[in-house]
């Protein structure tokens, strides 16, 4: 959000839209969230105010992400890409607990005796950084993998920075202000599953089909925020059937590894934020507890792409 308070607006309305994001900087961590709240702060007749702050932001969130974009160096980090992202993807689970990673070299030995190994992802993020470095993977030698594997597809479901970003909520009951959430020009700005299906591009309809395939489903940098329920739900329905198994990888502060309770504590507050995101009901938690994995601050496909000396690393 600092890219967007540092800049500098003549219109007073994204000014004052500065100010109130700047005043309450900690609610707007989550953007999308406090769109829907921020509705609250609009009469009728000015939802065109709204609309407009809403797309002003859109537009620097690009600009900055393009630039962001401009300092990956993808040919100098070649080497390390291929690598990364290849053990990423053999070797997944390397980070879970004893039990999972028996259970996942299982599961992927048996598919690769059958040749049926096949990654698709469903990206949230607009930039393309992660299919540039896949797409090195992808043209690495079959003879030079340890597991031999295909990558499918990569869907950005929300768009990217090219065309038709979506930012905003999941339903209407997420934007505060009622009336205007039966507007129409409202829904087709931050309704992200109305905007998906009135562009008719199928990328929720792909995006659906993908997990109603998917044996191993892995959420990564994903926080299971209430803005992309529909998602989250879908996952969820796709887990109560049998042999379905998810891996959650989680970023876990002020948790010292020495401490067994606090690891569990840590794990225990994913998976019950995933059931709640999720909706699934007490009485199904018990038989999907053993195929929930949970992976706390790992470094999957961490890598340090920039050009310049910043020292800063980029996840894909």
């Amino acid at each position: 959000m600092n890219f967007y308070l540092q800049e500098k607006k003549n219109d007073s309305r994204i000014a004052q839209f500065q100010i109130d994001v700047n005043e309450n900087f900690e609610n707007w961590a989550d953007f999308e969230k406090q769109l829907g709240v921020y509705t609250e702060k609009y009469e009728k007749d000015k939802v065109d105010d709204f609309c407009f702050c809403v797309k002003d932001f859109k537009s620097s969130l690009i600009k900055h992400l393009k630039n962001e974009e401009k300092r990956i160096n993808y040919d100098l980090h070649k080497e390390e890409i291929i690598t990364i992202c290849g053990t990423a993807l053999t070797n997944f689970y390397k980070d879970l607990n004893q039990y999972s990673q028996d259970l996942f070299r299982q599961m992927i030995n048996n598919a690769a005796r059958q040749q049926s190994i096949t990654y698709n992802f469903i990206t949230f993020n607009y930039t393309n950084i992660f299919d540039n470095c896949v797409d090195f993977v992808k043209k690495t030698p079959k003879q030079q993998n340890s597991i031999h594997y295909n990558i499918g597809k990569i869907l950005h479901i929300h768009g990217d920075i090219s065309k038709n970003p979506l930012i905003g909520v999941d339903n209407a009951g997420q934007i505060n202000n009622t009336e205007l959430a039966n507007i129409n020009k409202i829904d087709n700005l931050i309704i992200k599953p109305i905007i998906n299906k009135k562009l008719k591009k199928f990328n929720d309809r792909t995006a659906t089909e993908l997990i109603q395939n998917g044996d191993i489903i892995c959420l990564f940098g994903l926080s299971l925020g209430e803005t992309d329920r529909t998602w989250w739900q879908q996952i969820g329905q796709r887990l109560l059937q049998p042999n379905v198994q998810l891996i959650i990888f989680n970023i876990a502060d002020n948790w010292n590894p020495i401490h067994a309770d606090e690891e569990i504590e840590n794990i225990d507050n994913v998976i019950n934020k995933f059931y709640e995101a999720a909706n699934i009901d007490s009485k199904n938690r018990t038989q999907l507890n053993p195929r929930i994995h949970i992976g706390l601050n790992t470094d999957l496909f961490k890598m340090n792409l920039v050009n310049d000396n910043s020292n800063k690393s980029v996840t894909v």
